[in-house]
């Protein structure tokens, strides 16, 4: 039985939400982090140290931080997202851009812009962070001139992990300026239904009062 633990307007629990419905796999969710609390108890430190979710269990296996969540659901439970041996280490390239170059900037820009008041806002960071959020989007955009998906020709975690901040993306920074191969893959994105169910849901609980 697979569980996982942590709030659907997480970006993070939803890379693993998304992963879960693309492979029609049933689990229970335990929601907490944010506004519901939980992960200071010491029920949730003993699954992860860190405290902070997602964390993920499937029968005596216990993981946390969502990238590993996803490399492991696509090793074990495959289907369309097994990645073929000669493209894992592209695959695996992307999942890193997307952890240290393209996630950051965006945390922080939607941080601003969405979870902080408009009073206490900094003017520097958010031109910071969407210099720096415009920069990956456009070495994404030159990634999928070359390629269909993003690591490769196919469909697979990269793109689930990268694409999953899309949604949130389009309040915020101006997406599509200039960037046809990204609005192209955008839009098969928000085709899938999982994105449709995972992704394309309120965050309000999460805006600033």
């Amino acid at each position: 039985m697979i569980t996982l633990w942590g709030r659907g307007s997480s970006a993070n629990v939803q890379k693993v939400m998304w992963a879960l419905a693309e492979l029609n796999l049933q689990f229970r969710h335990v929601i907490v982090g944010g506004p519901y609390g939980g992960t200071t108890s010491e029920e949730f430190k003993s699954l992860n140290p860190v405290g902070k979710i997602p964390v993920f269990q499937d029968d005596n296996i216990t993981l946390w931080e969502s990238h590993a969540i996803l490399r492991y659901l696509s090793r074990k439970h495959g289907g369309h997202l097994s990645i073929k041996e000669i493209d894992q280490p592209f695959v695996d390239q992307w999942l890193d851009f997307t952890a240290t170059y393209f996630f950051p900037p965006f945390v922080g820009l939607f941080w601003q812009l969405v979870r902080t008041r408009p009073s206490d806002r900094s003017q520097e960071l958010i031109a910071l962070h969407t210099n720096n959020l415009g920069a990956a989007l456009d070495i994404i955009d030159e990634q999928l001139r070359k390629s269909r998906w993003l690591a490769t020709n196919t469909f697979t975690i990269a793109d689930i992990a990268a694409g999953v901040t899309m949604e949130r993306c389009l309040e915020i920074i101006d997406l599509h300026q200039n960037r046809p191969n990204l609005t192209r893959w955008h839009g098969k994105l928000a085709s899938r239904e999982a994105y449709k169910t995972v992704v394309a849901t309120s965050y309000e609980e999460l805006r600033a009062k």
